[in-house]
C-alpha cells in the first residue's frame, strides 16, 4: 500500500485517512428513530421468545457447524484455530464443552463483549493502491462465534422468503447459475438477431451500507415466533460489532452501526437474502403492473452482483430508476464509475439517438458492447464465434496461473511419476477452469483445443525437455514425440482427461439444470433454445442439442425433447450413471495411438539415446532368433535376447532390465514393417503390462525396410 502513503504525503497521514474513511463508512450518524426502530424489534423478540422454551443445539447441529469449518484458515484475535475445534469435537468431553458453550451463548440474556468483538484486514482491492476505496476491510472473526451465528442463522433459514432472483448464498443455487443465465441469453440474441438492453449494476460497499434497521426489520418480519430467541440473539450480533484495526503500528477502534461484517459466518446468507427480497419485490411489481420481460426475467443476483435485463430501451429508460429507489430504501446505491449498460453494438447506436433526460443513470454510466460479469468477459458472440471463444482466454490464463502457484512444488517432479503428475495437473491446474467448463459445449474441434493445453501443461510438470543443442529437424520430431506421449498418457484412462471431465461436468449441470424449478431462470433461457432459430434458417449448435444428441446415446433412446428431458434427469443418480457409461465409451473411442509410421529424420536415431526421458531401442533379427537393439554412448551397441514365440514376456523381462540402467519414462520401440502386423498383438499387451507394472510407456515406430536394414547392419 506504498501507493496511499505516497498520495497522503506520509504513514501517518494515510492511517489518518483510513481511519476517517472506515469510520465513515461502518459508523455513520444514524438517526434515532433507526435506533429506537432496532430496539422496539428487540423488545418485541424479547417479549415472543419468553413464551417459548429454548430449544438447546443438538449435536447434529453443531455437527454440520464443524463440517462447514476450512483448515488453514485464519483464526480470530485469540488464535483459537479451526483444527482446535475439529480436534475437540473428535472427542466426547469436547463435544460436552462446546454443545455447553453454544447453548450457553443462546440462553443468556447478554452475550459477552468478545461476541461482538473482531480484528479487521486490510486488503488491496487492486496492485497499486492509491486512495482509500482501493481497501477491502475483512473480518477475522472468532471461530466461536462464526460457528455460534451459523447455528442460529440455519434455525432462522427456514422461515425467510428464497428470492427467485439470487443465486448466491442459498441452497442449491451457484455462480454457474447466475453466469449460464446470462451467457445463454446474450447467445440467444445473437441468433435471433432480437437485442435487449443490459444493465450490469455494481452496488458500492454492499455489504458496509446495508441499514441495520432493514436488517432487524427483515429479520422480525421472516421469524416464526418459536424462534424468536434466535433472532434476538443473532440481530445483537449484528447490530453491535467493535472493529479493531491495526495499520503499521497505527491502531483505532470502530463500533460498527451499519452494513454486515464481511467474513462472518452469517454476512453473504444475510445479505442476500435481503438484497435478493428487495429486488424480487421491485420485479414482482413490475410483473403485478404488466410489462414484459424476456425468457428468464428481468435479471437475476449473484449475492450483490446485480444483472438487468430490459426488452426495449423505453421500458429500461422507465424502470432503472425504480430499482435504485429500491435499493436505496435499504441503504444501497450504485457504483456509478463501475455500473455499465450493456447491448449489442446496434442496439447502442439506436440509444445514442433517444432523447435521455438529465441526470438519469444511463447519462452517468458508460456504454460498452463488451462488460465484465462475475469475473469473466461477456459479450454478443459474432459469425463463426461461441462462448468457447470468449472464454478460451479465461481458460489458458487460469491453466498458467495454476501452473504457476505450483512452481516450487515442481521443482523436484520428473518424468519418473507420470500418475502424480497428472494428479497434480488436475487439480491444481484443470481445477481452476472446470468449474465454468459446463458453459461451453465440447465440441470436437474445442475438445482438441483443451487436450493440447492438457498436453502441452503435462509436459512442462514432468520436464520433458528438448536440449537447444540438437538439430532443428531432430529437436522437431523429439516435440512430436513428447506431445504424442502426452496425449497417450492423457488418453489412457478416461478419468484424467480434460475432454472427459468437461463432458461430465457439461452433463451433470445440465441434468442440475433440468431439476430445477420452473420459474429458474436458467432452466427457462436453457430450455427456450428451442425456439431458437437463426434469422437465416436452420437452428444453430446449442448446449440444448448437445444435450439432447447425449442423452439418445446415453439413454439408447431417439433424440428426446425438451419437455422430455427434464423427466429424464429426475432422477439423479440414474442420470449420472448413463452419463458415466456413455462418455466413458467416448473416450475409448478417443485413445490416442501409441503407435506412429513416423520414422526419426535419420535412420541412427532409432537407436540412440537422446534425452534421459526417452529411450529409443529396435526389435530386429538377430543370430536367428530376435533380439532388442540400441546403442549406449559408452559402451557402445547393446542387445539384449528376445523369445519370439513369447514375445509379450520376453520383451517386459528385457525391458525391466533396461528400466534398471536408463531413467527413461517414454520407451520408443521401433519395428520392421514387415514384423509390425505379427507382432502387434503381443506388442499391445506389452504396452499394458509395462505402463500398469512401472507406469513407462512403450511407444510403437514402424521402420520402413531400408532403415532396418541398415539397423541389422549396425547389430551385426
Amino acid at each position: 500500500m506504498q501507493g496511499l502513503v505516497k498520495e497522503a504525503g506520509s504513514l501517518g497521514q494515510a492511517a489518518k485517512q483510513l481511519e476517517d474513511h472506515f469510520r465513515t463508512l461502518f459508523s455513520p450518524e444514524v438517526p434515532a428513530e433507526g435506533h429506537q426502530h432496532i430496539q422496539h424489534i428487540m423488545d418485541d423478540l424479547q417479549t415472543t421468545a419468553g413464551e417459548y422454551c429454548v430449544k438447546p443445539f443438538s449435536t447434529h447441529e453443531v455437527d454440520e457447524a464443524i463440517a462447514r469449518l476450512k483448515r488453514g484458515k485464519t483464526s480470530g484475535m485469540s488464535g483459537m484455530s479451526s483444527e482446535l475445534f475439529l480436534s475437540m469435537w473428535s472427542l466426547q468431553e469436547g463435544k460436552h464443552i462446546l454443545l455447553m458453550f453454544f447453548n450457553d451463548l443462546l440462553i443468556d440474556s447478554d452475550h459477552p463483549q468478545e461476541v461482538y468483538d473482531g480484528f479487521v484486514t486490510l486488503i488491496p482491492k487492486v496492485s497499486t493502491v492509491r486512495t482509500c476505496s482501493d481497501i477491502r476491510p475483512i473480518n477475522l472473526v472468532e471461530v466461536a462465534n462464526k460457528m455460534y451465528c451459523y447455528l442460529l442463522t440455519r434455525r432462522l433459514l427456514s422461515s425467510w422468503p428464497v428470492p427467485g432472483c439470487q443465486n448466491g448464498a442459498i441452497a442449491g443455487g451457484q455462480v454457474l447459475d447466475a453466469m449460464s443465465t446470462a451467457y445463454w441469453a446474450v447467445q440467444q440474441e445473437s441468433f435471433t438477431g432480437d437485442y435487449a438492453v443490459w444493465v450490469n449494476a455494481d452496488i458500492k460497499s454492499a455489504f458496509d451500507t446495508l441499514q441495520h434497521r432493514d436488517i432487524a426489520s427483515y429479520i422480525h418480519k421472516h421469524c416464526l415466533p418459536q424462534f424468536s430467541r434466535e433472532a434476538l440473539q443473532l440481530l445483537r450480533v449484528v447490530c453491535s460489532p467493535q472493529l479493531a484495526f491495526d495499520w503499521r503500528g497505527h491502531h483505532w477502534t470502530v463500533g460498527q452501526c451499519q452494513g454486515v461484517q464481511q467474513g462472518h459466518s452469517y454476512s453473504a446468507i444475510l445479505f442476500a437474502f435481503i438484497i435478493g427480497w428487495v429486488v424480487q419485490v421491485e420485479f414482482d411489481c413490475w410483473d403485478v403492473e404488466g410489462l414484459i420481460h424476456r425468457v428468464g426475467g428481468w435479471g437475476w443476483l449473484f449475492v450483490d452482483d446485480l444483472l438487468l435485463r430490459f426488452a426495449n430501451w423505453g421500458t429500461a429508460l422507465m424502470l432503472t430508476p425504480r430499482i435504485q429507489d429500491a435499493l436505496a430504501r435499504v441503504g444501497l446505491r450504485l457504483n456509478l464509475s463501475k455500473t455499465q449498460l450493456f447491448a449489442h453494438s446496434a442496439m447502442l447506436e439506436a440509444g445514442r439517438l433517444l432523447d435521455i433526460p438529465d441526470g438519469h443513470l444511463f447519462t452517468r454510466i458508460d456504454w460498452t458492447a463488451e462488460t465484465t460479469y462475475l469475473r469473466k468477459p461477456l459479450r454478443h458472440p459474432q459469425t463463426g464465434e461461441s462462448i468457447f471463444s470468449i472464454l478460451q482466454p479465461c481458460l489458458q490464463r487460469a491453466a498458467h496461473q495454476g501452473l504457476e502457484s505450483l512452481k516450487t512444488v515442481l521443482k523436484g517432479l520428473r518424468w519418473s511419476d507420470p500418475m502424480l503428475a497428472m494428479r497434480l495437473l488436475n487439480r491444481y491446474i484443470g481445477g481452476k477452469w472446470f468449474w465454468f467448463t459446463p458453459l461451453l459445449i465440447p465440441t470436437a474441434l474445442c475438445v482438441k483445443e483443451v487436450l493440447a493445453v492438457q498436453a502441452t501443461m503435462l509436459i512442462v510438470i514432468m520436464h520433458l525437455f528438448v536440449p537447444d543443442t540438437l538439430k532443428h529437424e531432430i529437436a522437431l520430431h523429439l516435440n512430436r514425440l513428447r506431445r504424442r506421449s502426452a496425449h497417450v498418457l492423457i488418453t489412457k484412462i478416461p478419468a484424467n482427461a480434460w475432454s472427459t471431465i468437461w463432458r461430465l461436468r457439461c452433463w451433470s449441470y445440465l441434468g442440475h439444470v433440468l431439476r430445477r424449478p420452473t420459474s429458474a431462470a436458467n432452466r427457462q433461457v436453457f430450455l427456450d433454445f428451442a425456439h431458437t432459430p437463426r434469422p437465416q434458417g436452420g437452428y444453430p449448435n446449442t448446449p440444448l442439442k448437445w444435450l439432447q444428441q447425449q442423452a439418445a446415446n446415453a439413454f439408447g433412446i431417439p433424440e428426446p425433447s425438451p419437455m422430455l428431458l427434464p423427466t429424464l434427469a429426475e432422477d439423479r443418480k440414474k442420470w449420472q450413471q448413463a452419463g458415466q457409461s456413455h462418455f466413458n465409451r467416448v473416450a475409448q473411442d478417443e485413445v490416442h495411438s501409441y503407435i506412429s509410421d513416423c520414422p526419426w529424420p535419420k535412420w541412427q536415431y532409432a537407436l540412440l539415446q537422446v534425452v534421459p526421458w526417452l529411450f529409443s531401442c529396435v526389435l530386429c533379427e538377430h543370430c536367428e532368433g530376435y533380439c532388442l537393439a540400441w546403442i549406449d554412448e559408452e559402451e557402445g551397441p547393446m542387445t539384449i535376447r528376445i523369445q519370439p514365440q513369447c514375445l509379450r514376456q520376453s520383451l517386459c523381462e528385457a525391458l525391466a532390465l533396461v528400466r534398471m540402467k536408463y531413467r527413461a519414462w517414454v520407451i520408443s520401440l521401433s519395428v520392421a514393417s514387415r514384423d509390425c502386423d505379427a507382432f502387434l498383438p503381443d506388442l499391445q499387451l506389452a504396452h499394458v503390462d509395462l505402463f500398469q507394472s512401472f507406469g513407462n510407456l512403450l511407444l510403437l515406430a514402424v521402420l520402413n525396410y531400408d532403415a532396418y536394414l541398415r539397423v541389422q547392419q549396425v547389430i551385426a
